[in-house]
């Protein structure tokens, strides 16, 4: 149970270095098993850009997923009780029938409340709510907070439903909370998740309640070991273009005191000298001006181009002409 960081700007290689790991990983430890976790939109490159890091370009005990699937694999073993959890749909109708019950009592939405699609979006500002940790009691004292402004009746609204909907949840279904929630619980149960370790890349911040989970794996798994796209604490803290991985950094931090960390500093993506001078003068507390001369030749191959127009219109008519020909 550690918690390892890797970081490195982008282009430095963090990607490359986990593949690396868990090659070496499997390989020197027979039966282990490896997860790679990445953000879901992201697993089928990930799956691909690992493979190739293996002799042959294929691999078996590792796991490439995202969390929705790592939680769909560990509620599978355990056979949690998913099944009580209720369907997006389902959320949808239970939603749709609470606006009509509650609608003499709605001051600001009761007009959109009838309008197509609007118990989906309601559901995925409540799916919202749970993944940052949104007490019922917190969206009340927002709304009160407000008073009888516009946004205070609004936020009435919305908590007069939040509240409803979870005492609907709780009489009538045995699991009333989010897939993520009962995820973070079952994770220590998880005798497959305690004997491997786990490689966390891809992510510039998350959600309170991801971070939970990221917490539950850090005391369970042997090591977990997060990449992030930034400096060293040290130099990130004061560099606004970091924020969001510094606070990412700081809140693991606050699940996990003690922890390792490497910075790579090689940059592996980019060879040109332009793309490599803005790489490393531009994104600094105070840009710095980049020790090359002038672009002469305005030719796209020469790494980066500089384009000045007189409205957006006319800059994405001039990006489309240049990817066409």
């Amino acid at each position: 149970m550690s918690l390892h960081f890797i970081f490195g700007r982008a282009g430095t290689g963090k990607t490359c270095r986990c593949c690396q790991e868990i090659r070496e990983y499997v390989t020197q430890n027979p039966g282990s098993r490896a997860y790679l976790l990445v953000p879901d939109q992201c697993t089928y490159t990930a799956e691909y850009q690992l493979a190739q890091a293996f002799p042959g370009e294929g691999f078996v005990d590792v796991t490439v997923s995202g969390f929705s699937r790592l939680a769909y694999r560990v509620f599978q073993e355990l056979h949690s009780p998913v099944s009580d959890a209720l369907s997006p749909l389902g959320q949808q109708i239970i939603i749709r029938r609470l606006l009509e019950e509650h609608k003499d009592k709605l001051q600001m939405i009761v007009k959109v409340a009838s309008q197509p699609h609007f118990s989906e979006e309601l559901t995925n500002f409540f799916h919202q709510l749970d993944m940052f940790c949104i007490s019922e009691e917190e969206l009340a004292g927002a709304a009160e907070a407000e008073g009888d402004t516009p946004l205070g009746k609004k936020l009435c609204d919305l908590s007069l439903l939040y509240q409803a909907y979870h005492q609907y949840l709780k009489d009538h279904f045995s699991y009333q909370g989010s897939l993520f929630d009962l995820l973070a619980r079952e994770i220590p149960k998880s005798e497959k998740l305690r004997h491997s370790r786990i490689w966390i890349d891809g992510f510039n911040g998350m959600a309170p309640q991801k971070i939970n989970i990221v917490s539950a794996l850090i005391h369970t798994a042997e090591e977990v070991t997060v990449t992030l796209q930034m400096d060293t604490p040290e130099e990130a803290a004061g560099n606004t273009n970091f924020s969001r991985p510094f606070h990412l950094y700081t809140l693991l931090q606050e699940k996990e005191r003690r922890s390792s960390s490497l910075h790579l500093t090689n940059d592996k993506r980019f060879h040109n000298d332009r793309i490599l001078s803005m790489a490393r003068c531009f994104f600094t507390p105070r840009p710095e001006r980049c020790p090359l001369s002038e672009e002469t030749d305005p030719q796209v191959q020469k790494g980066l181009h500089l384009l000045t127009a007189s409205n957006k219109e006319e800059e994405v008519d001039a990006i489309a002409r240049t990817i066409m020909t």
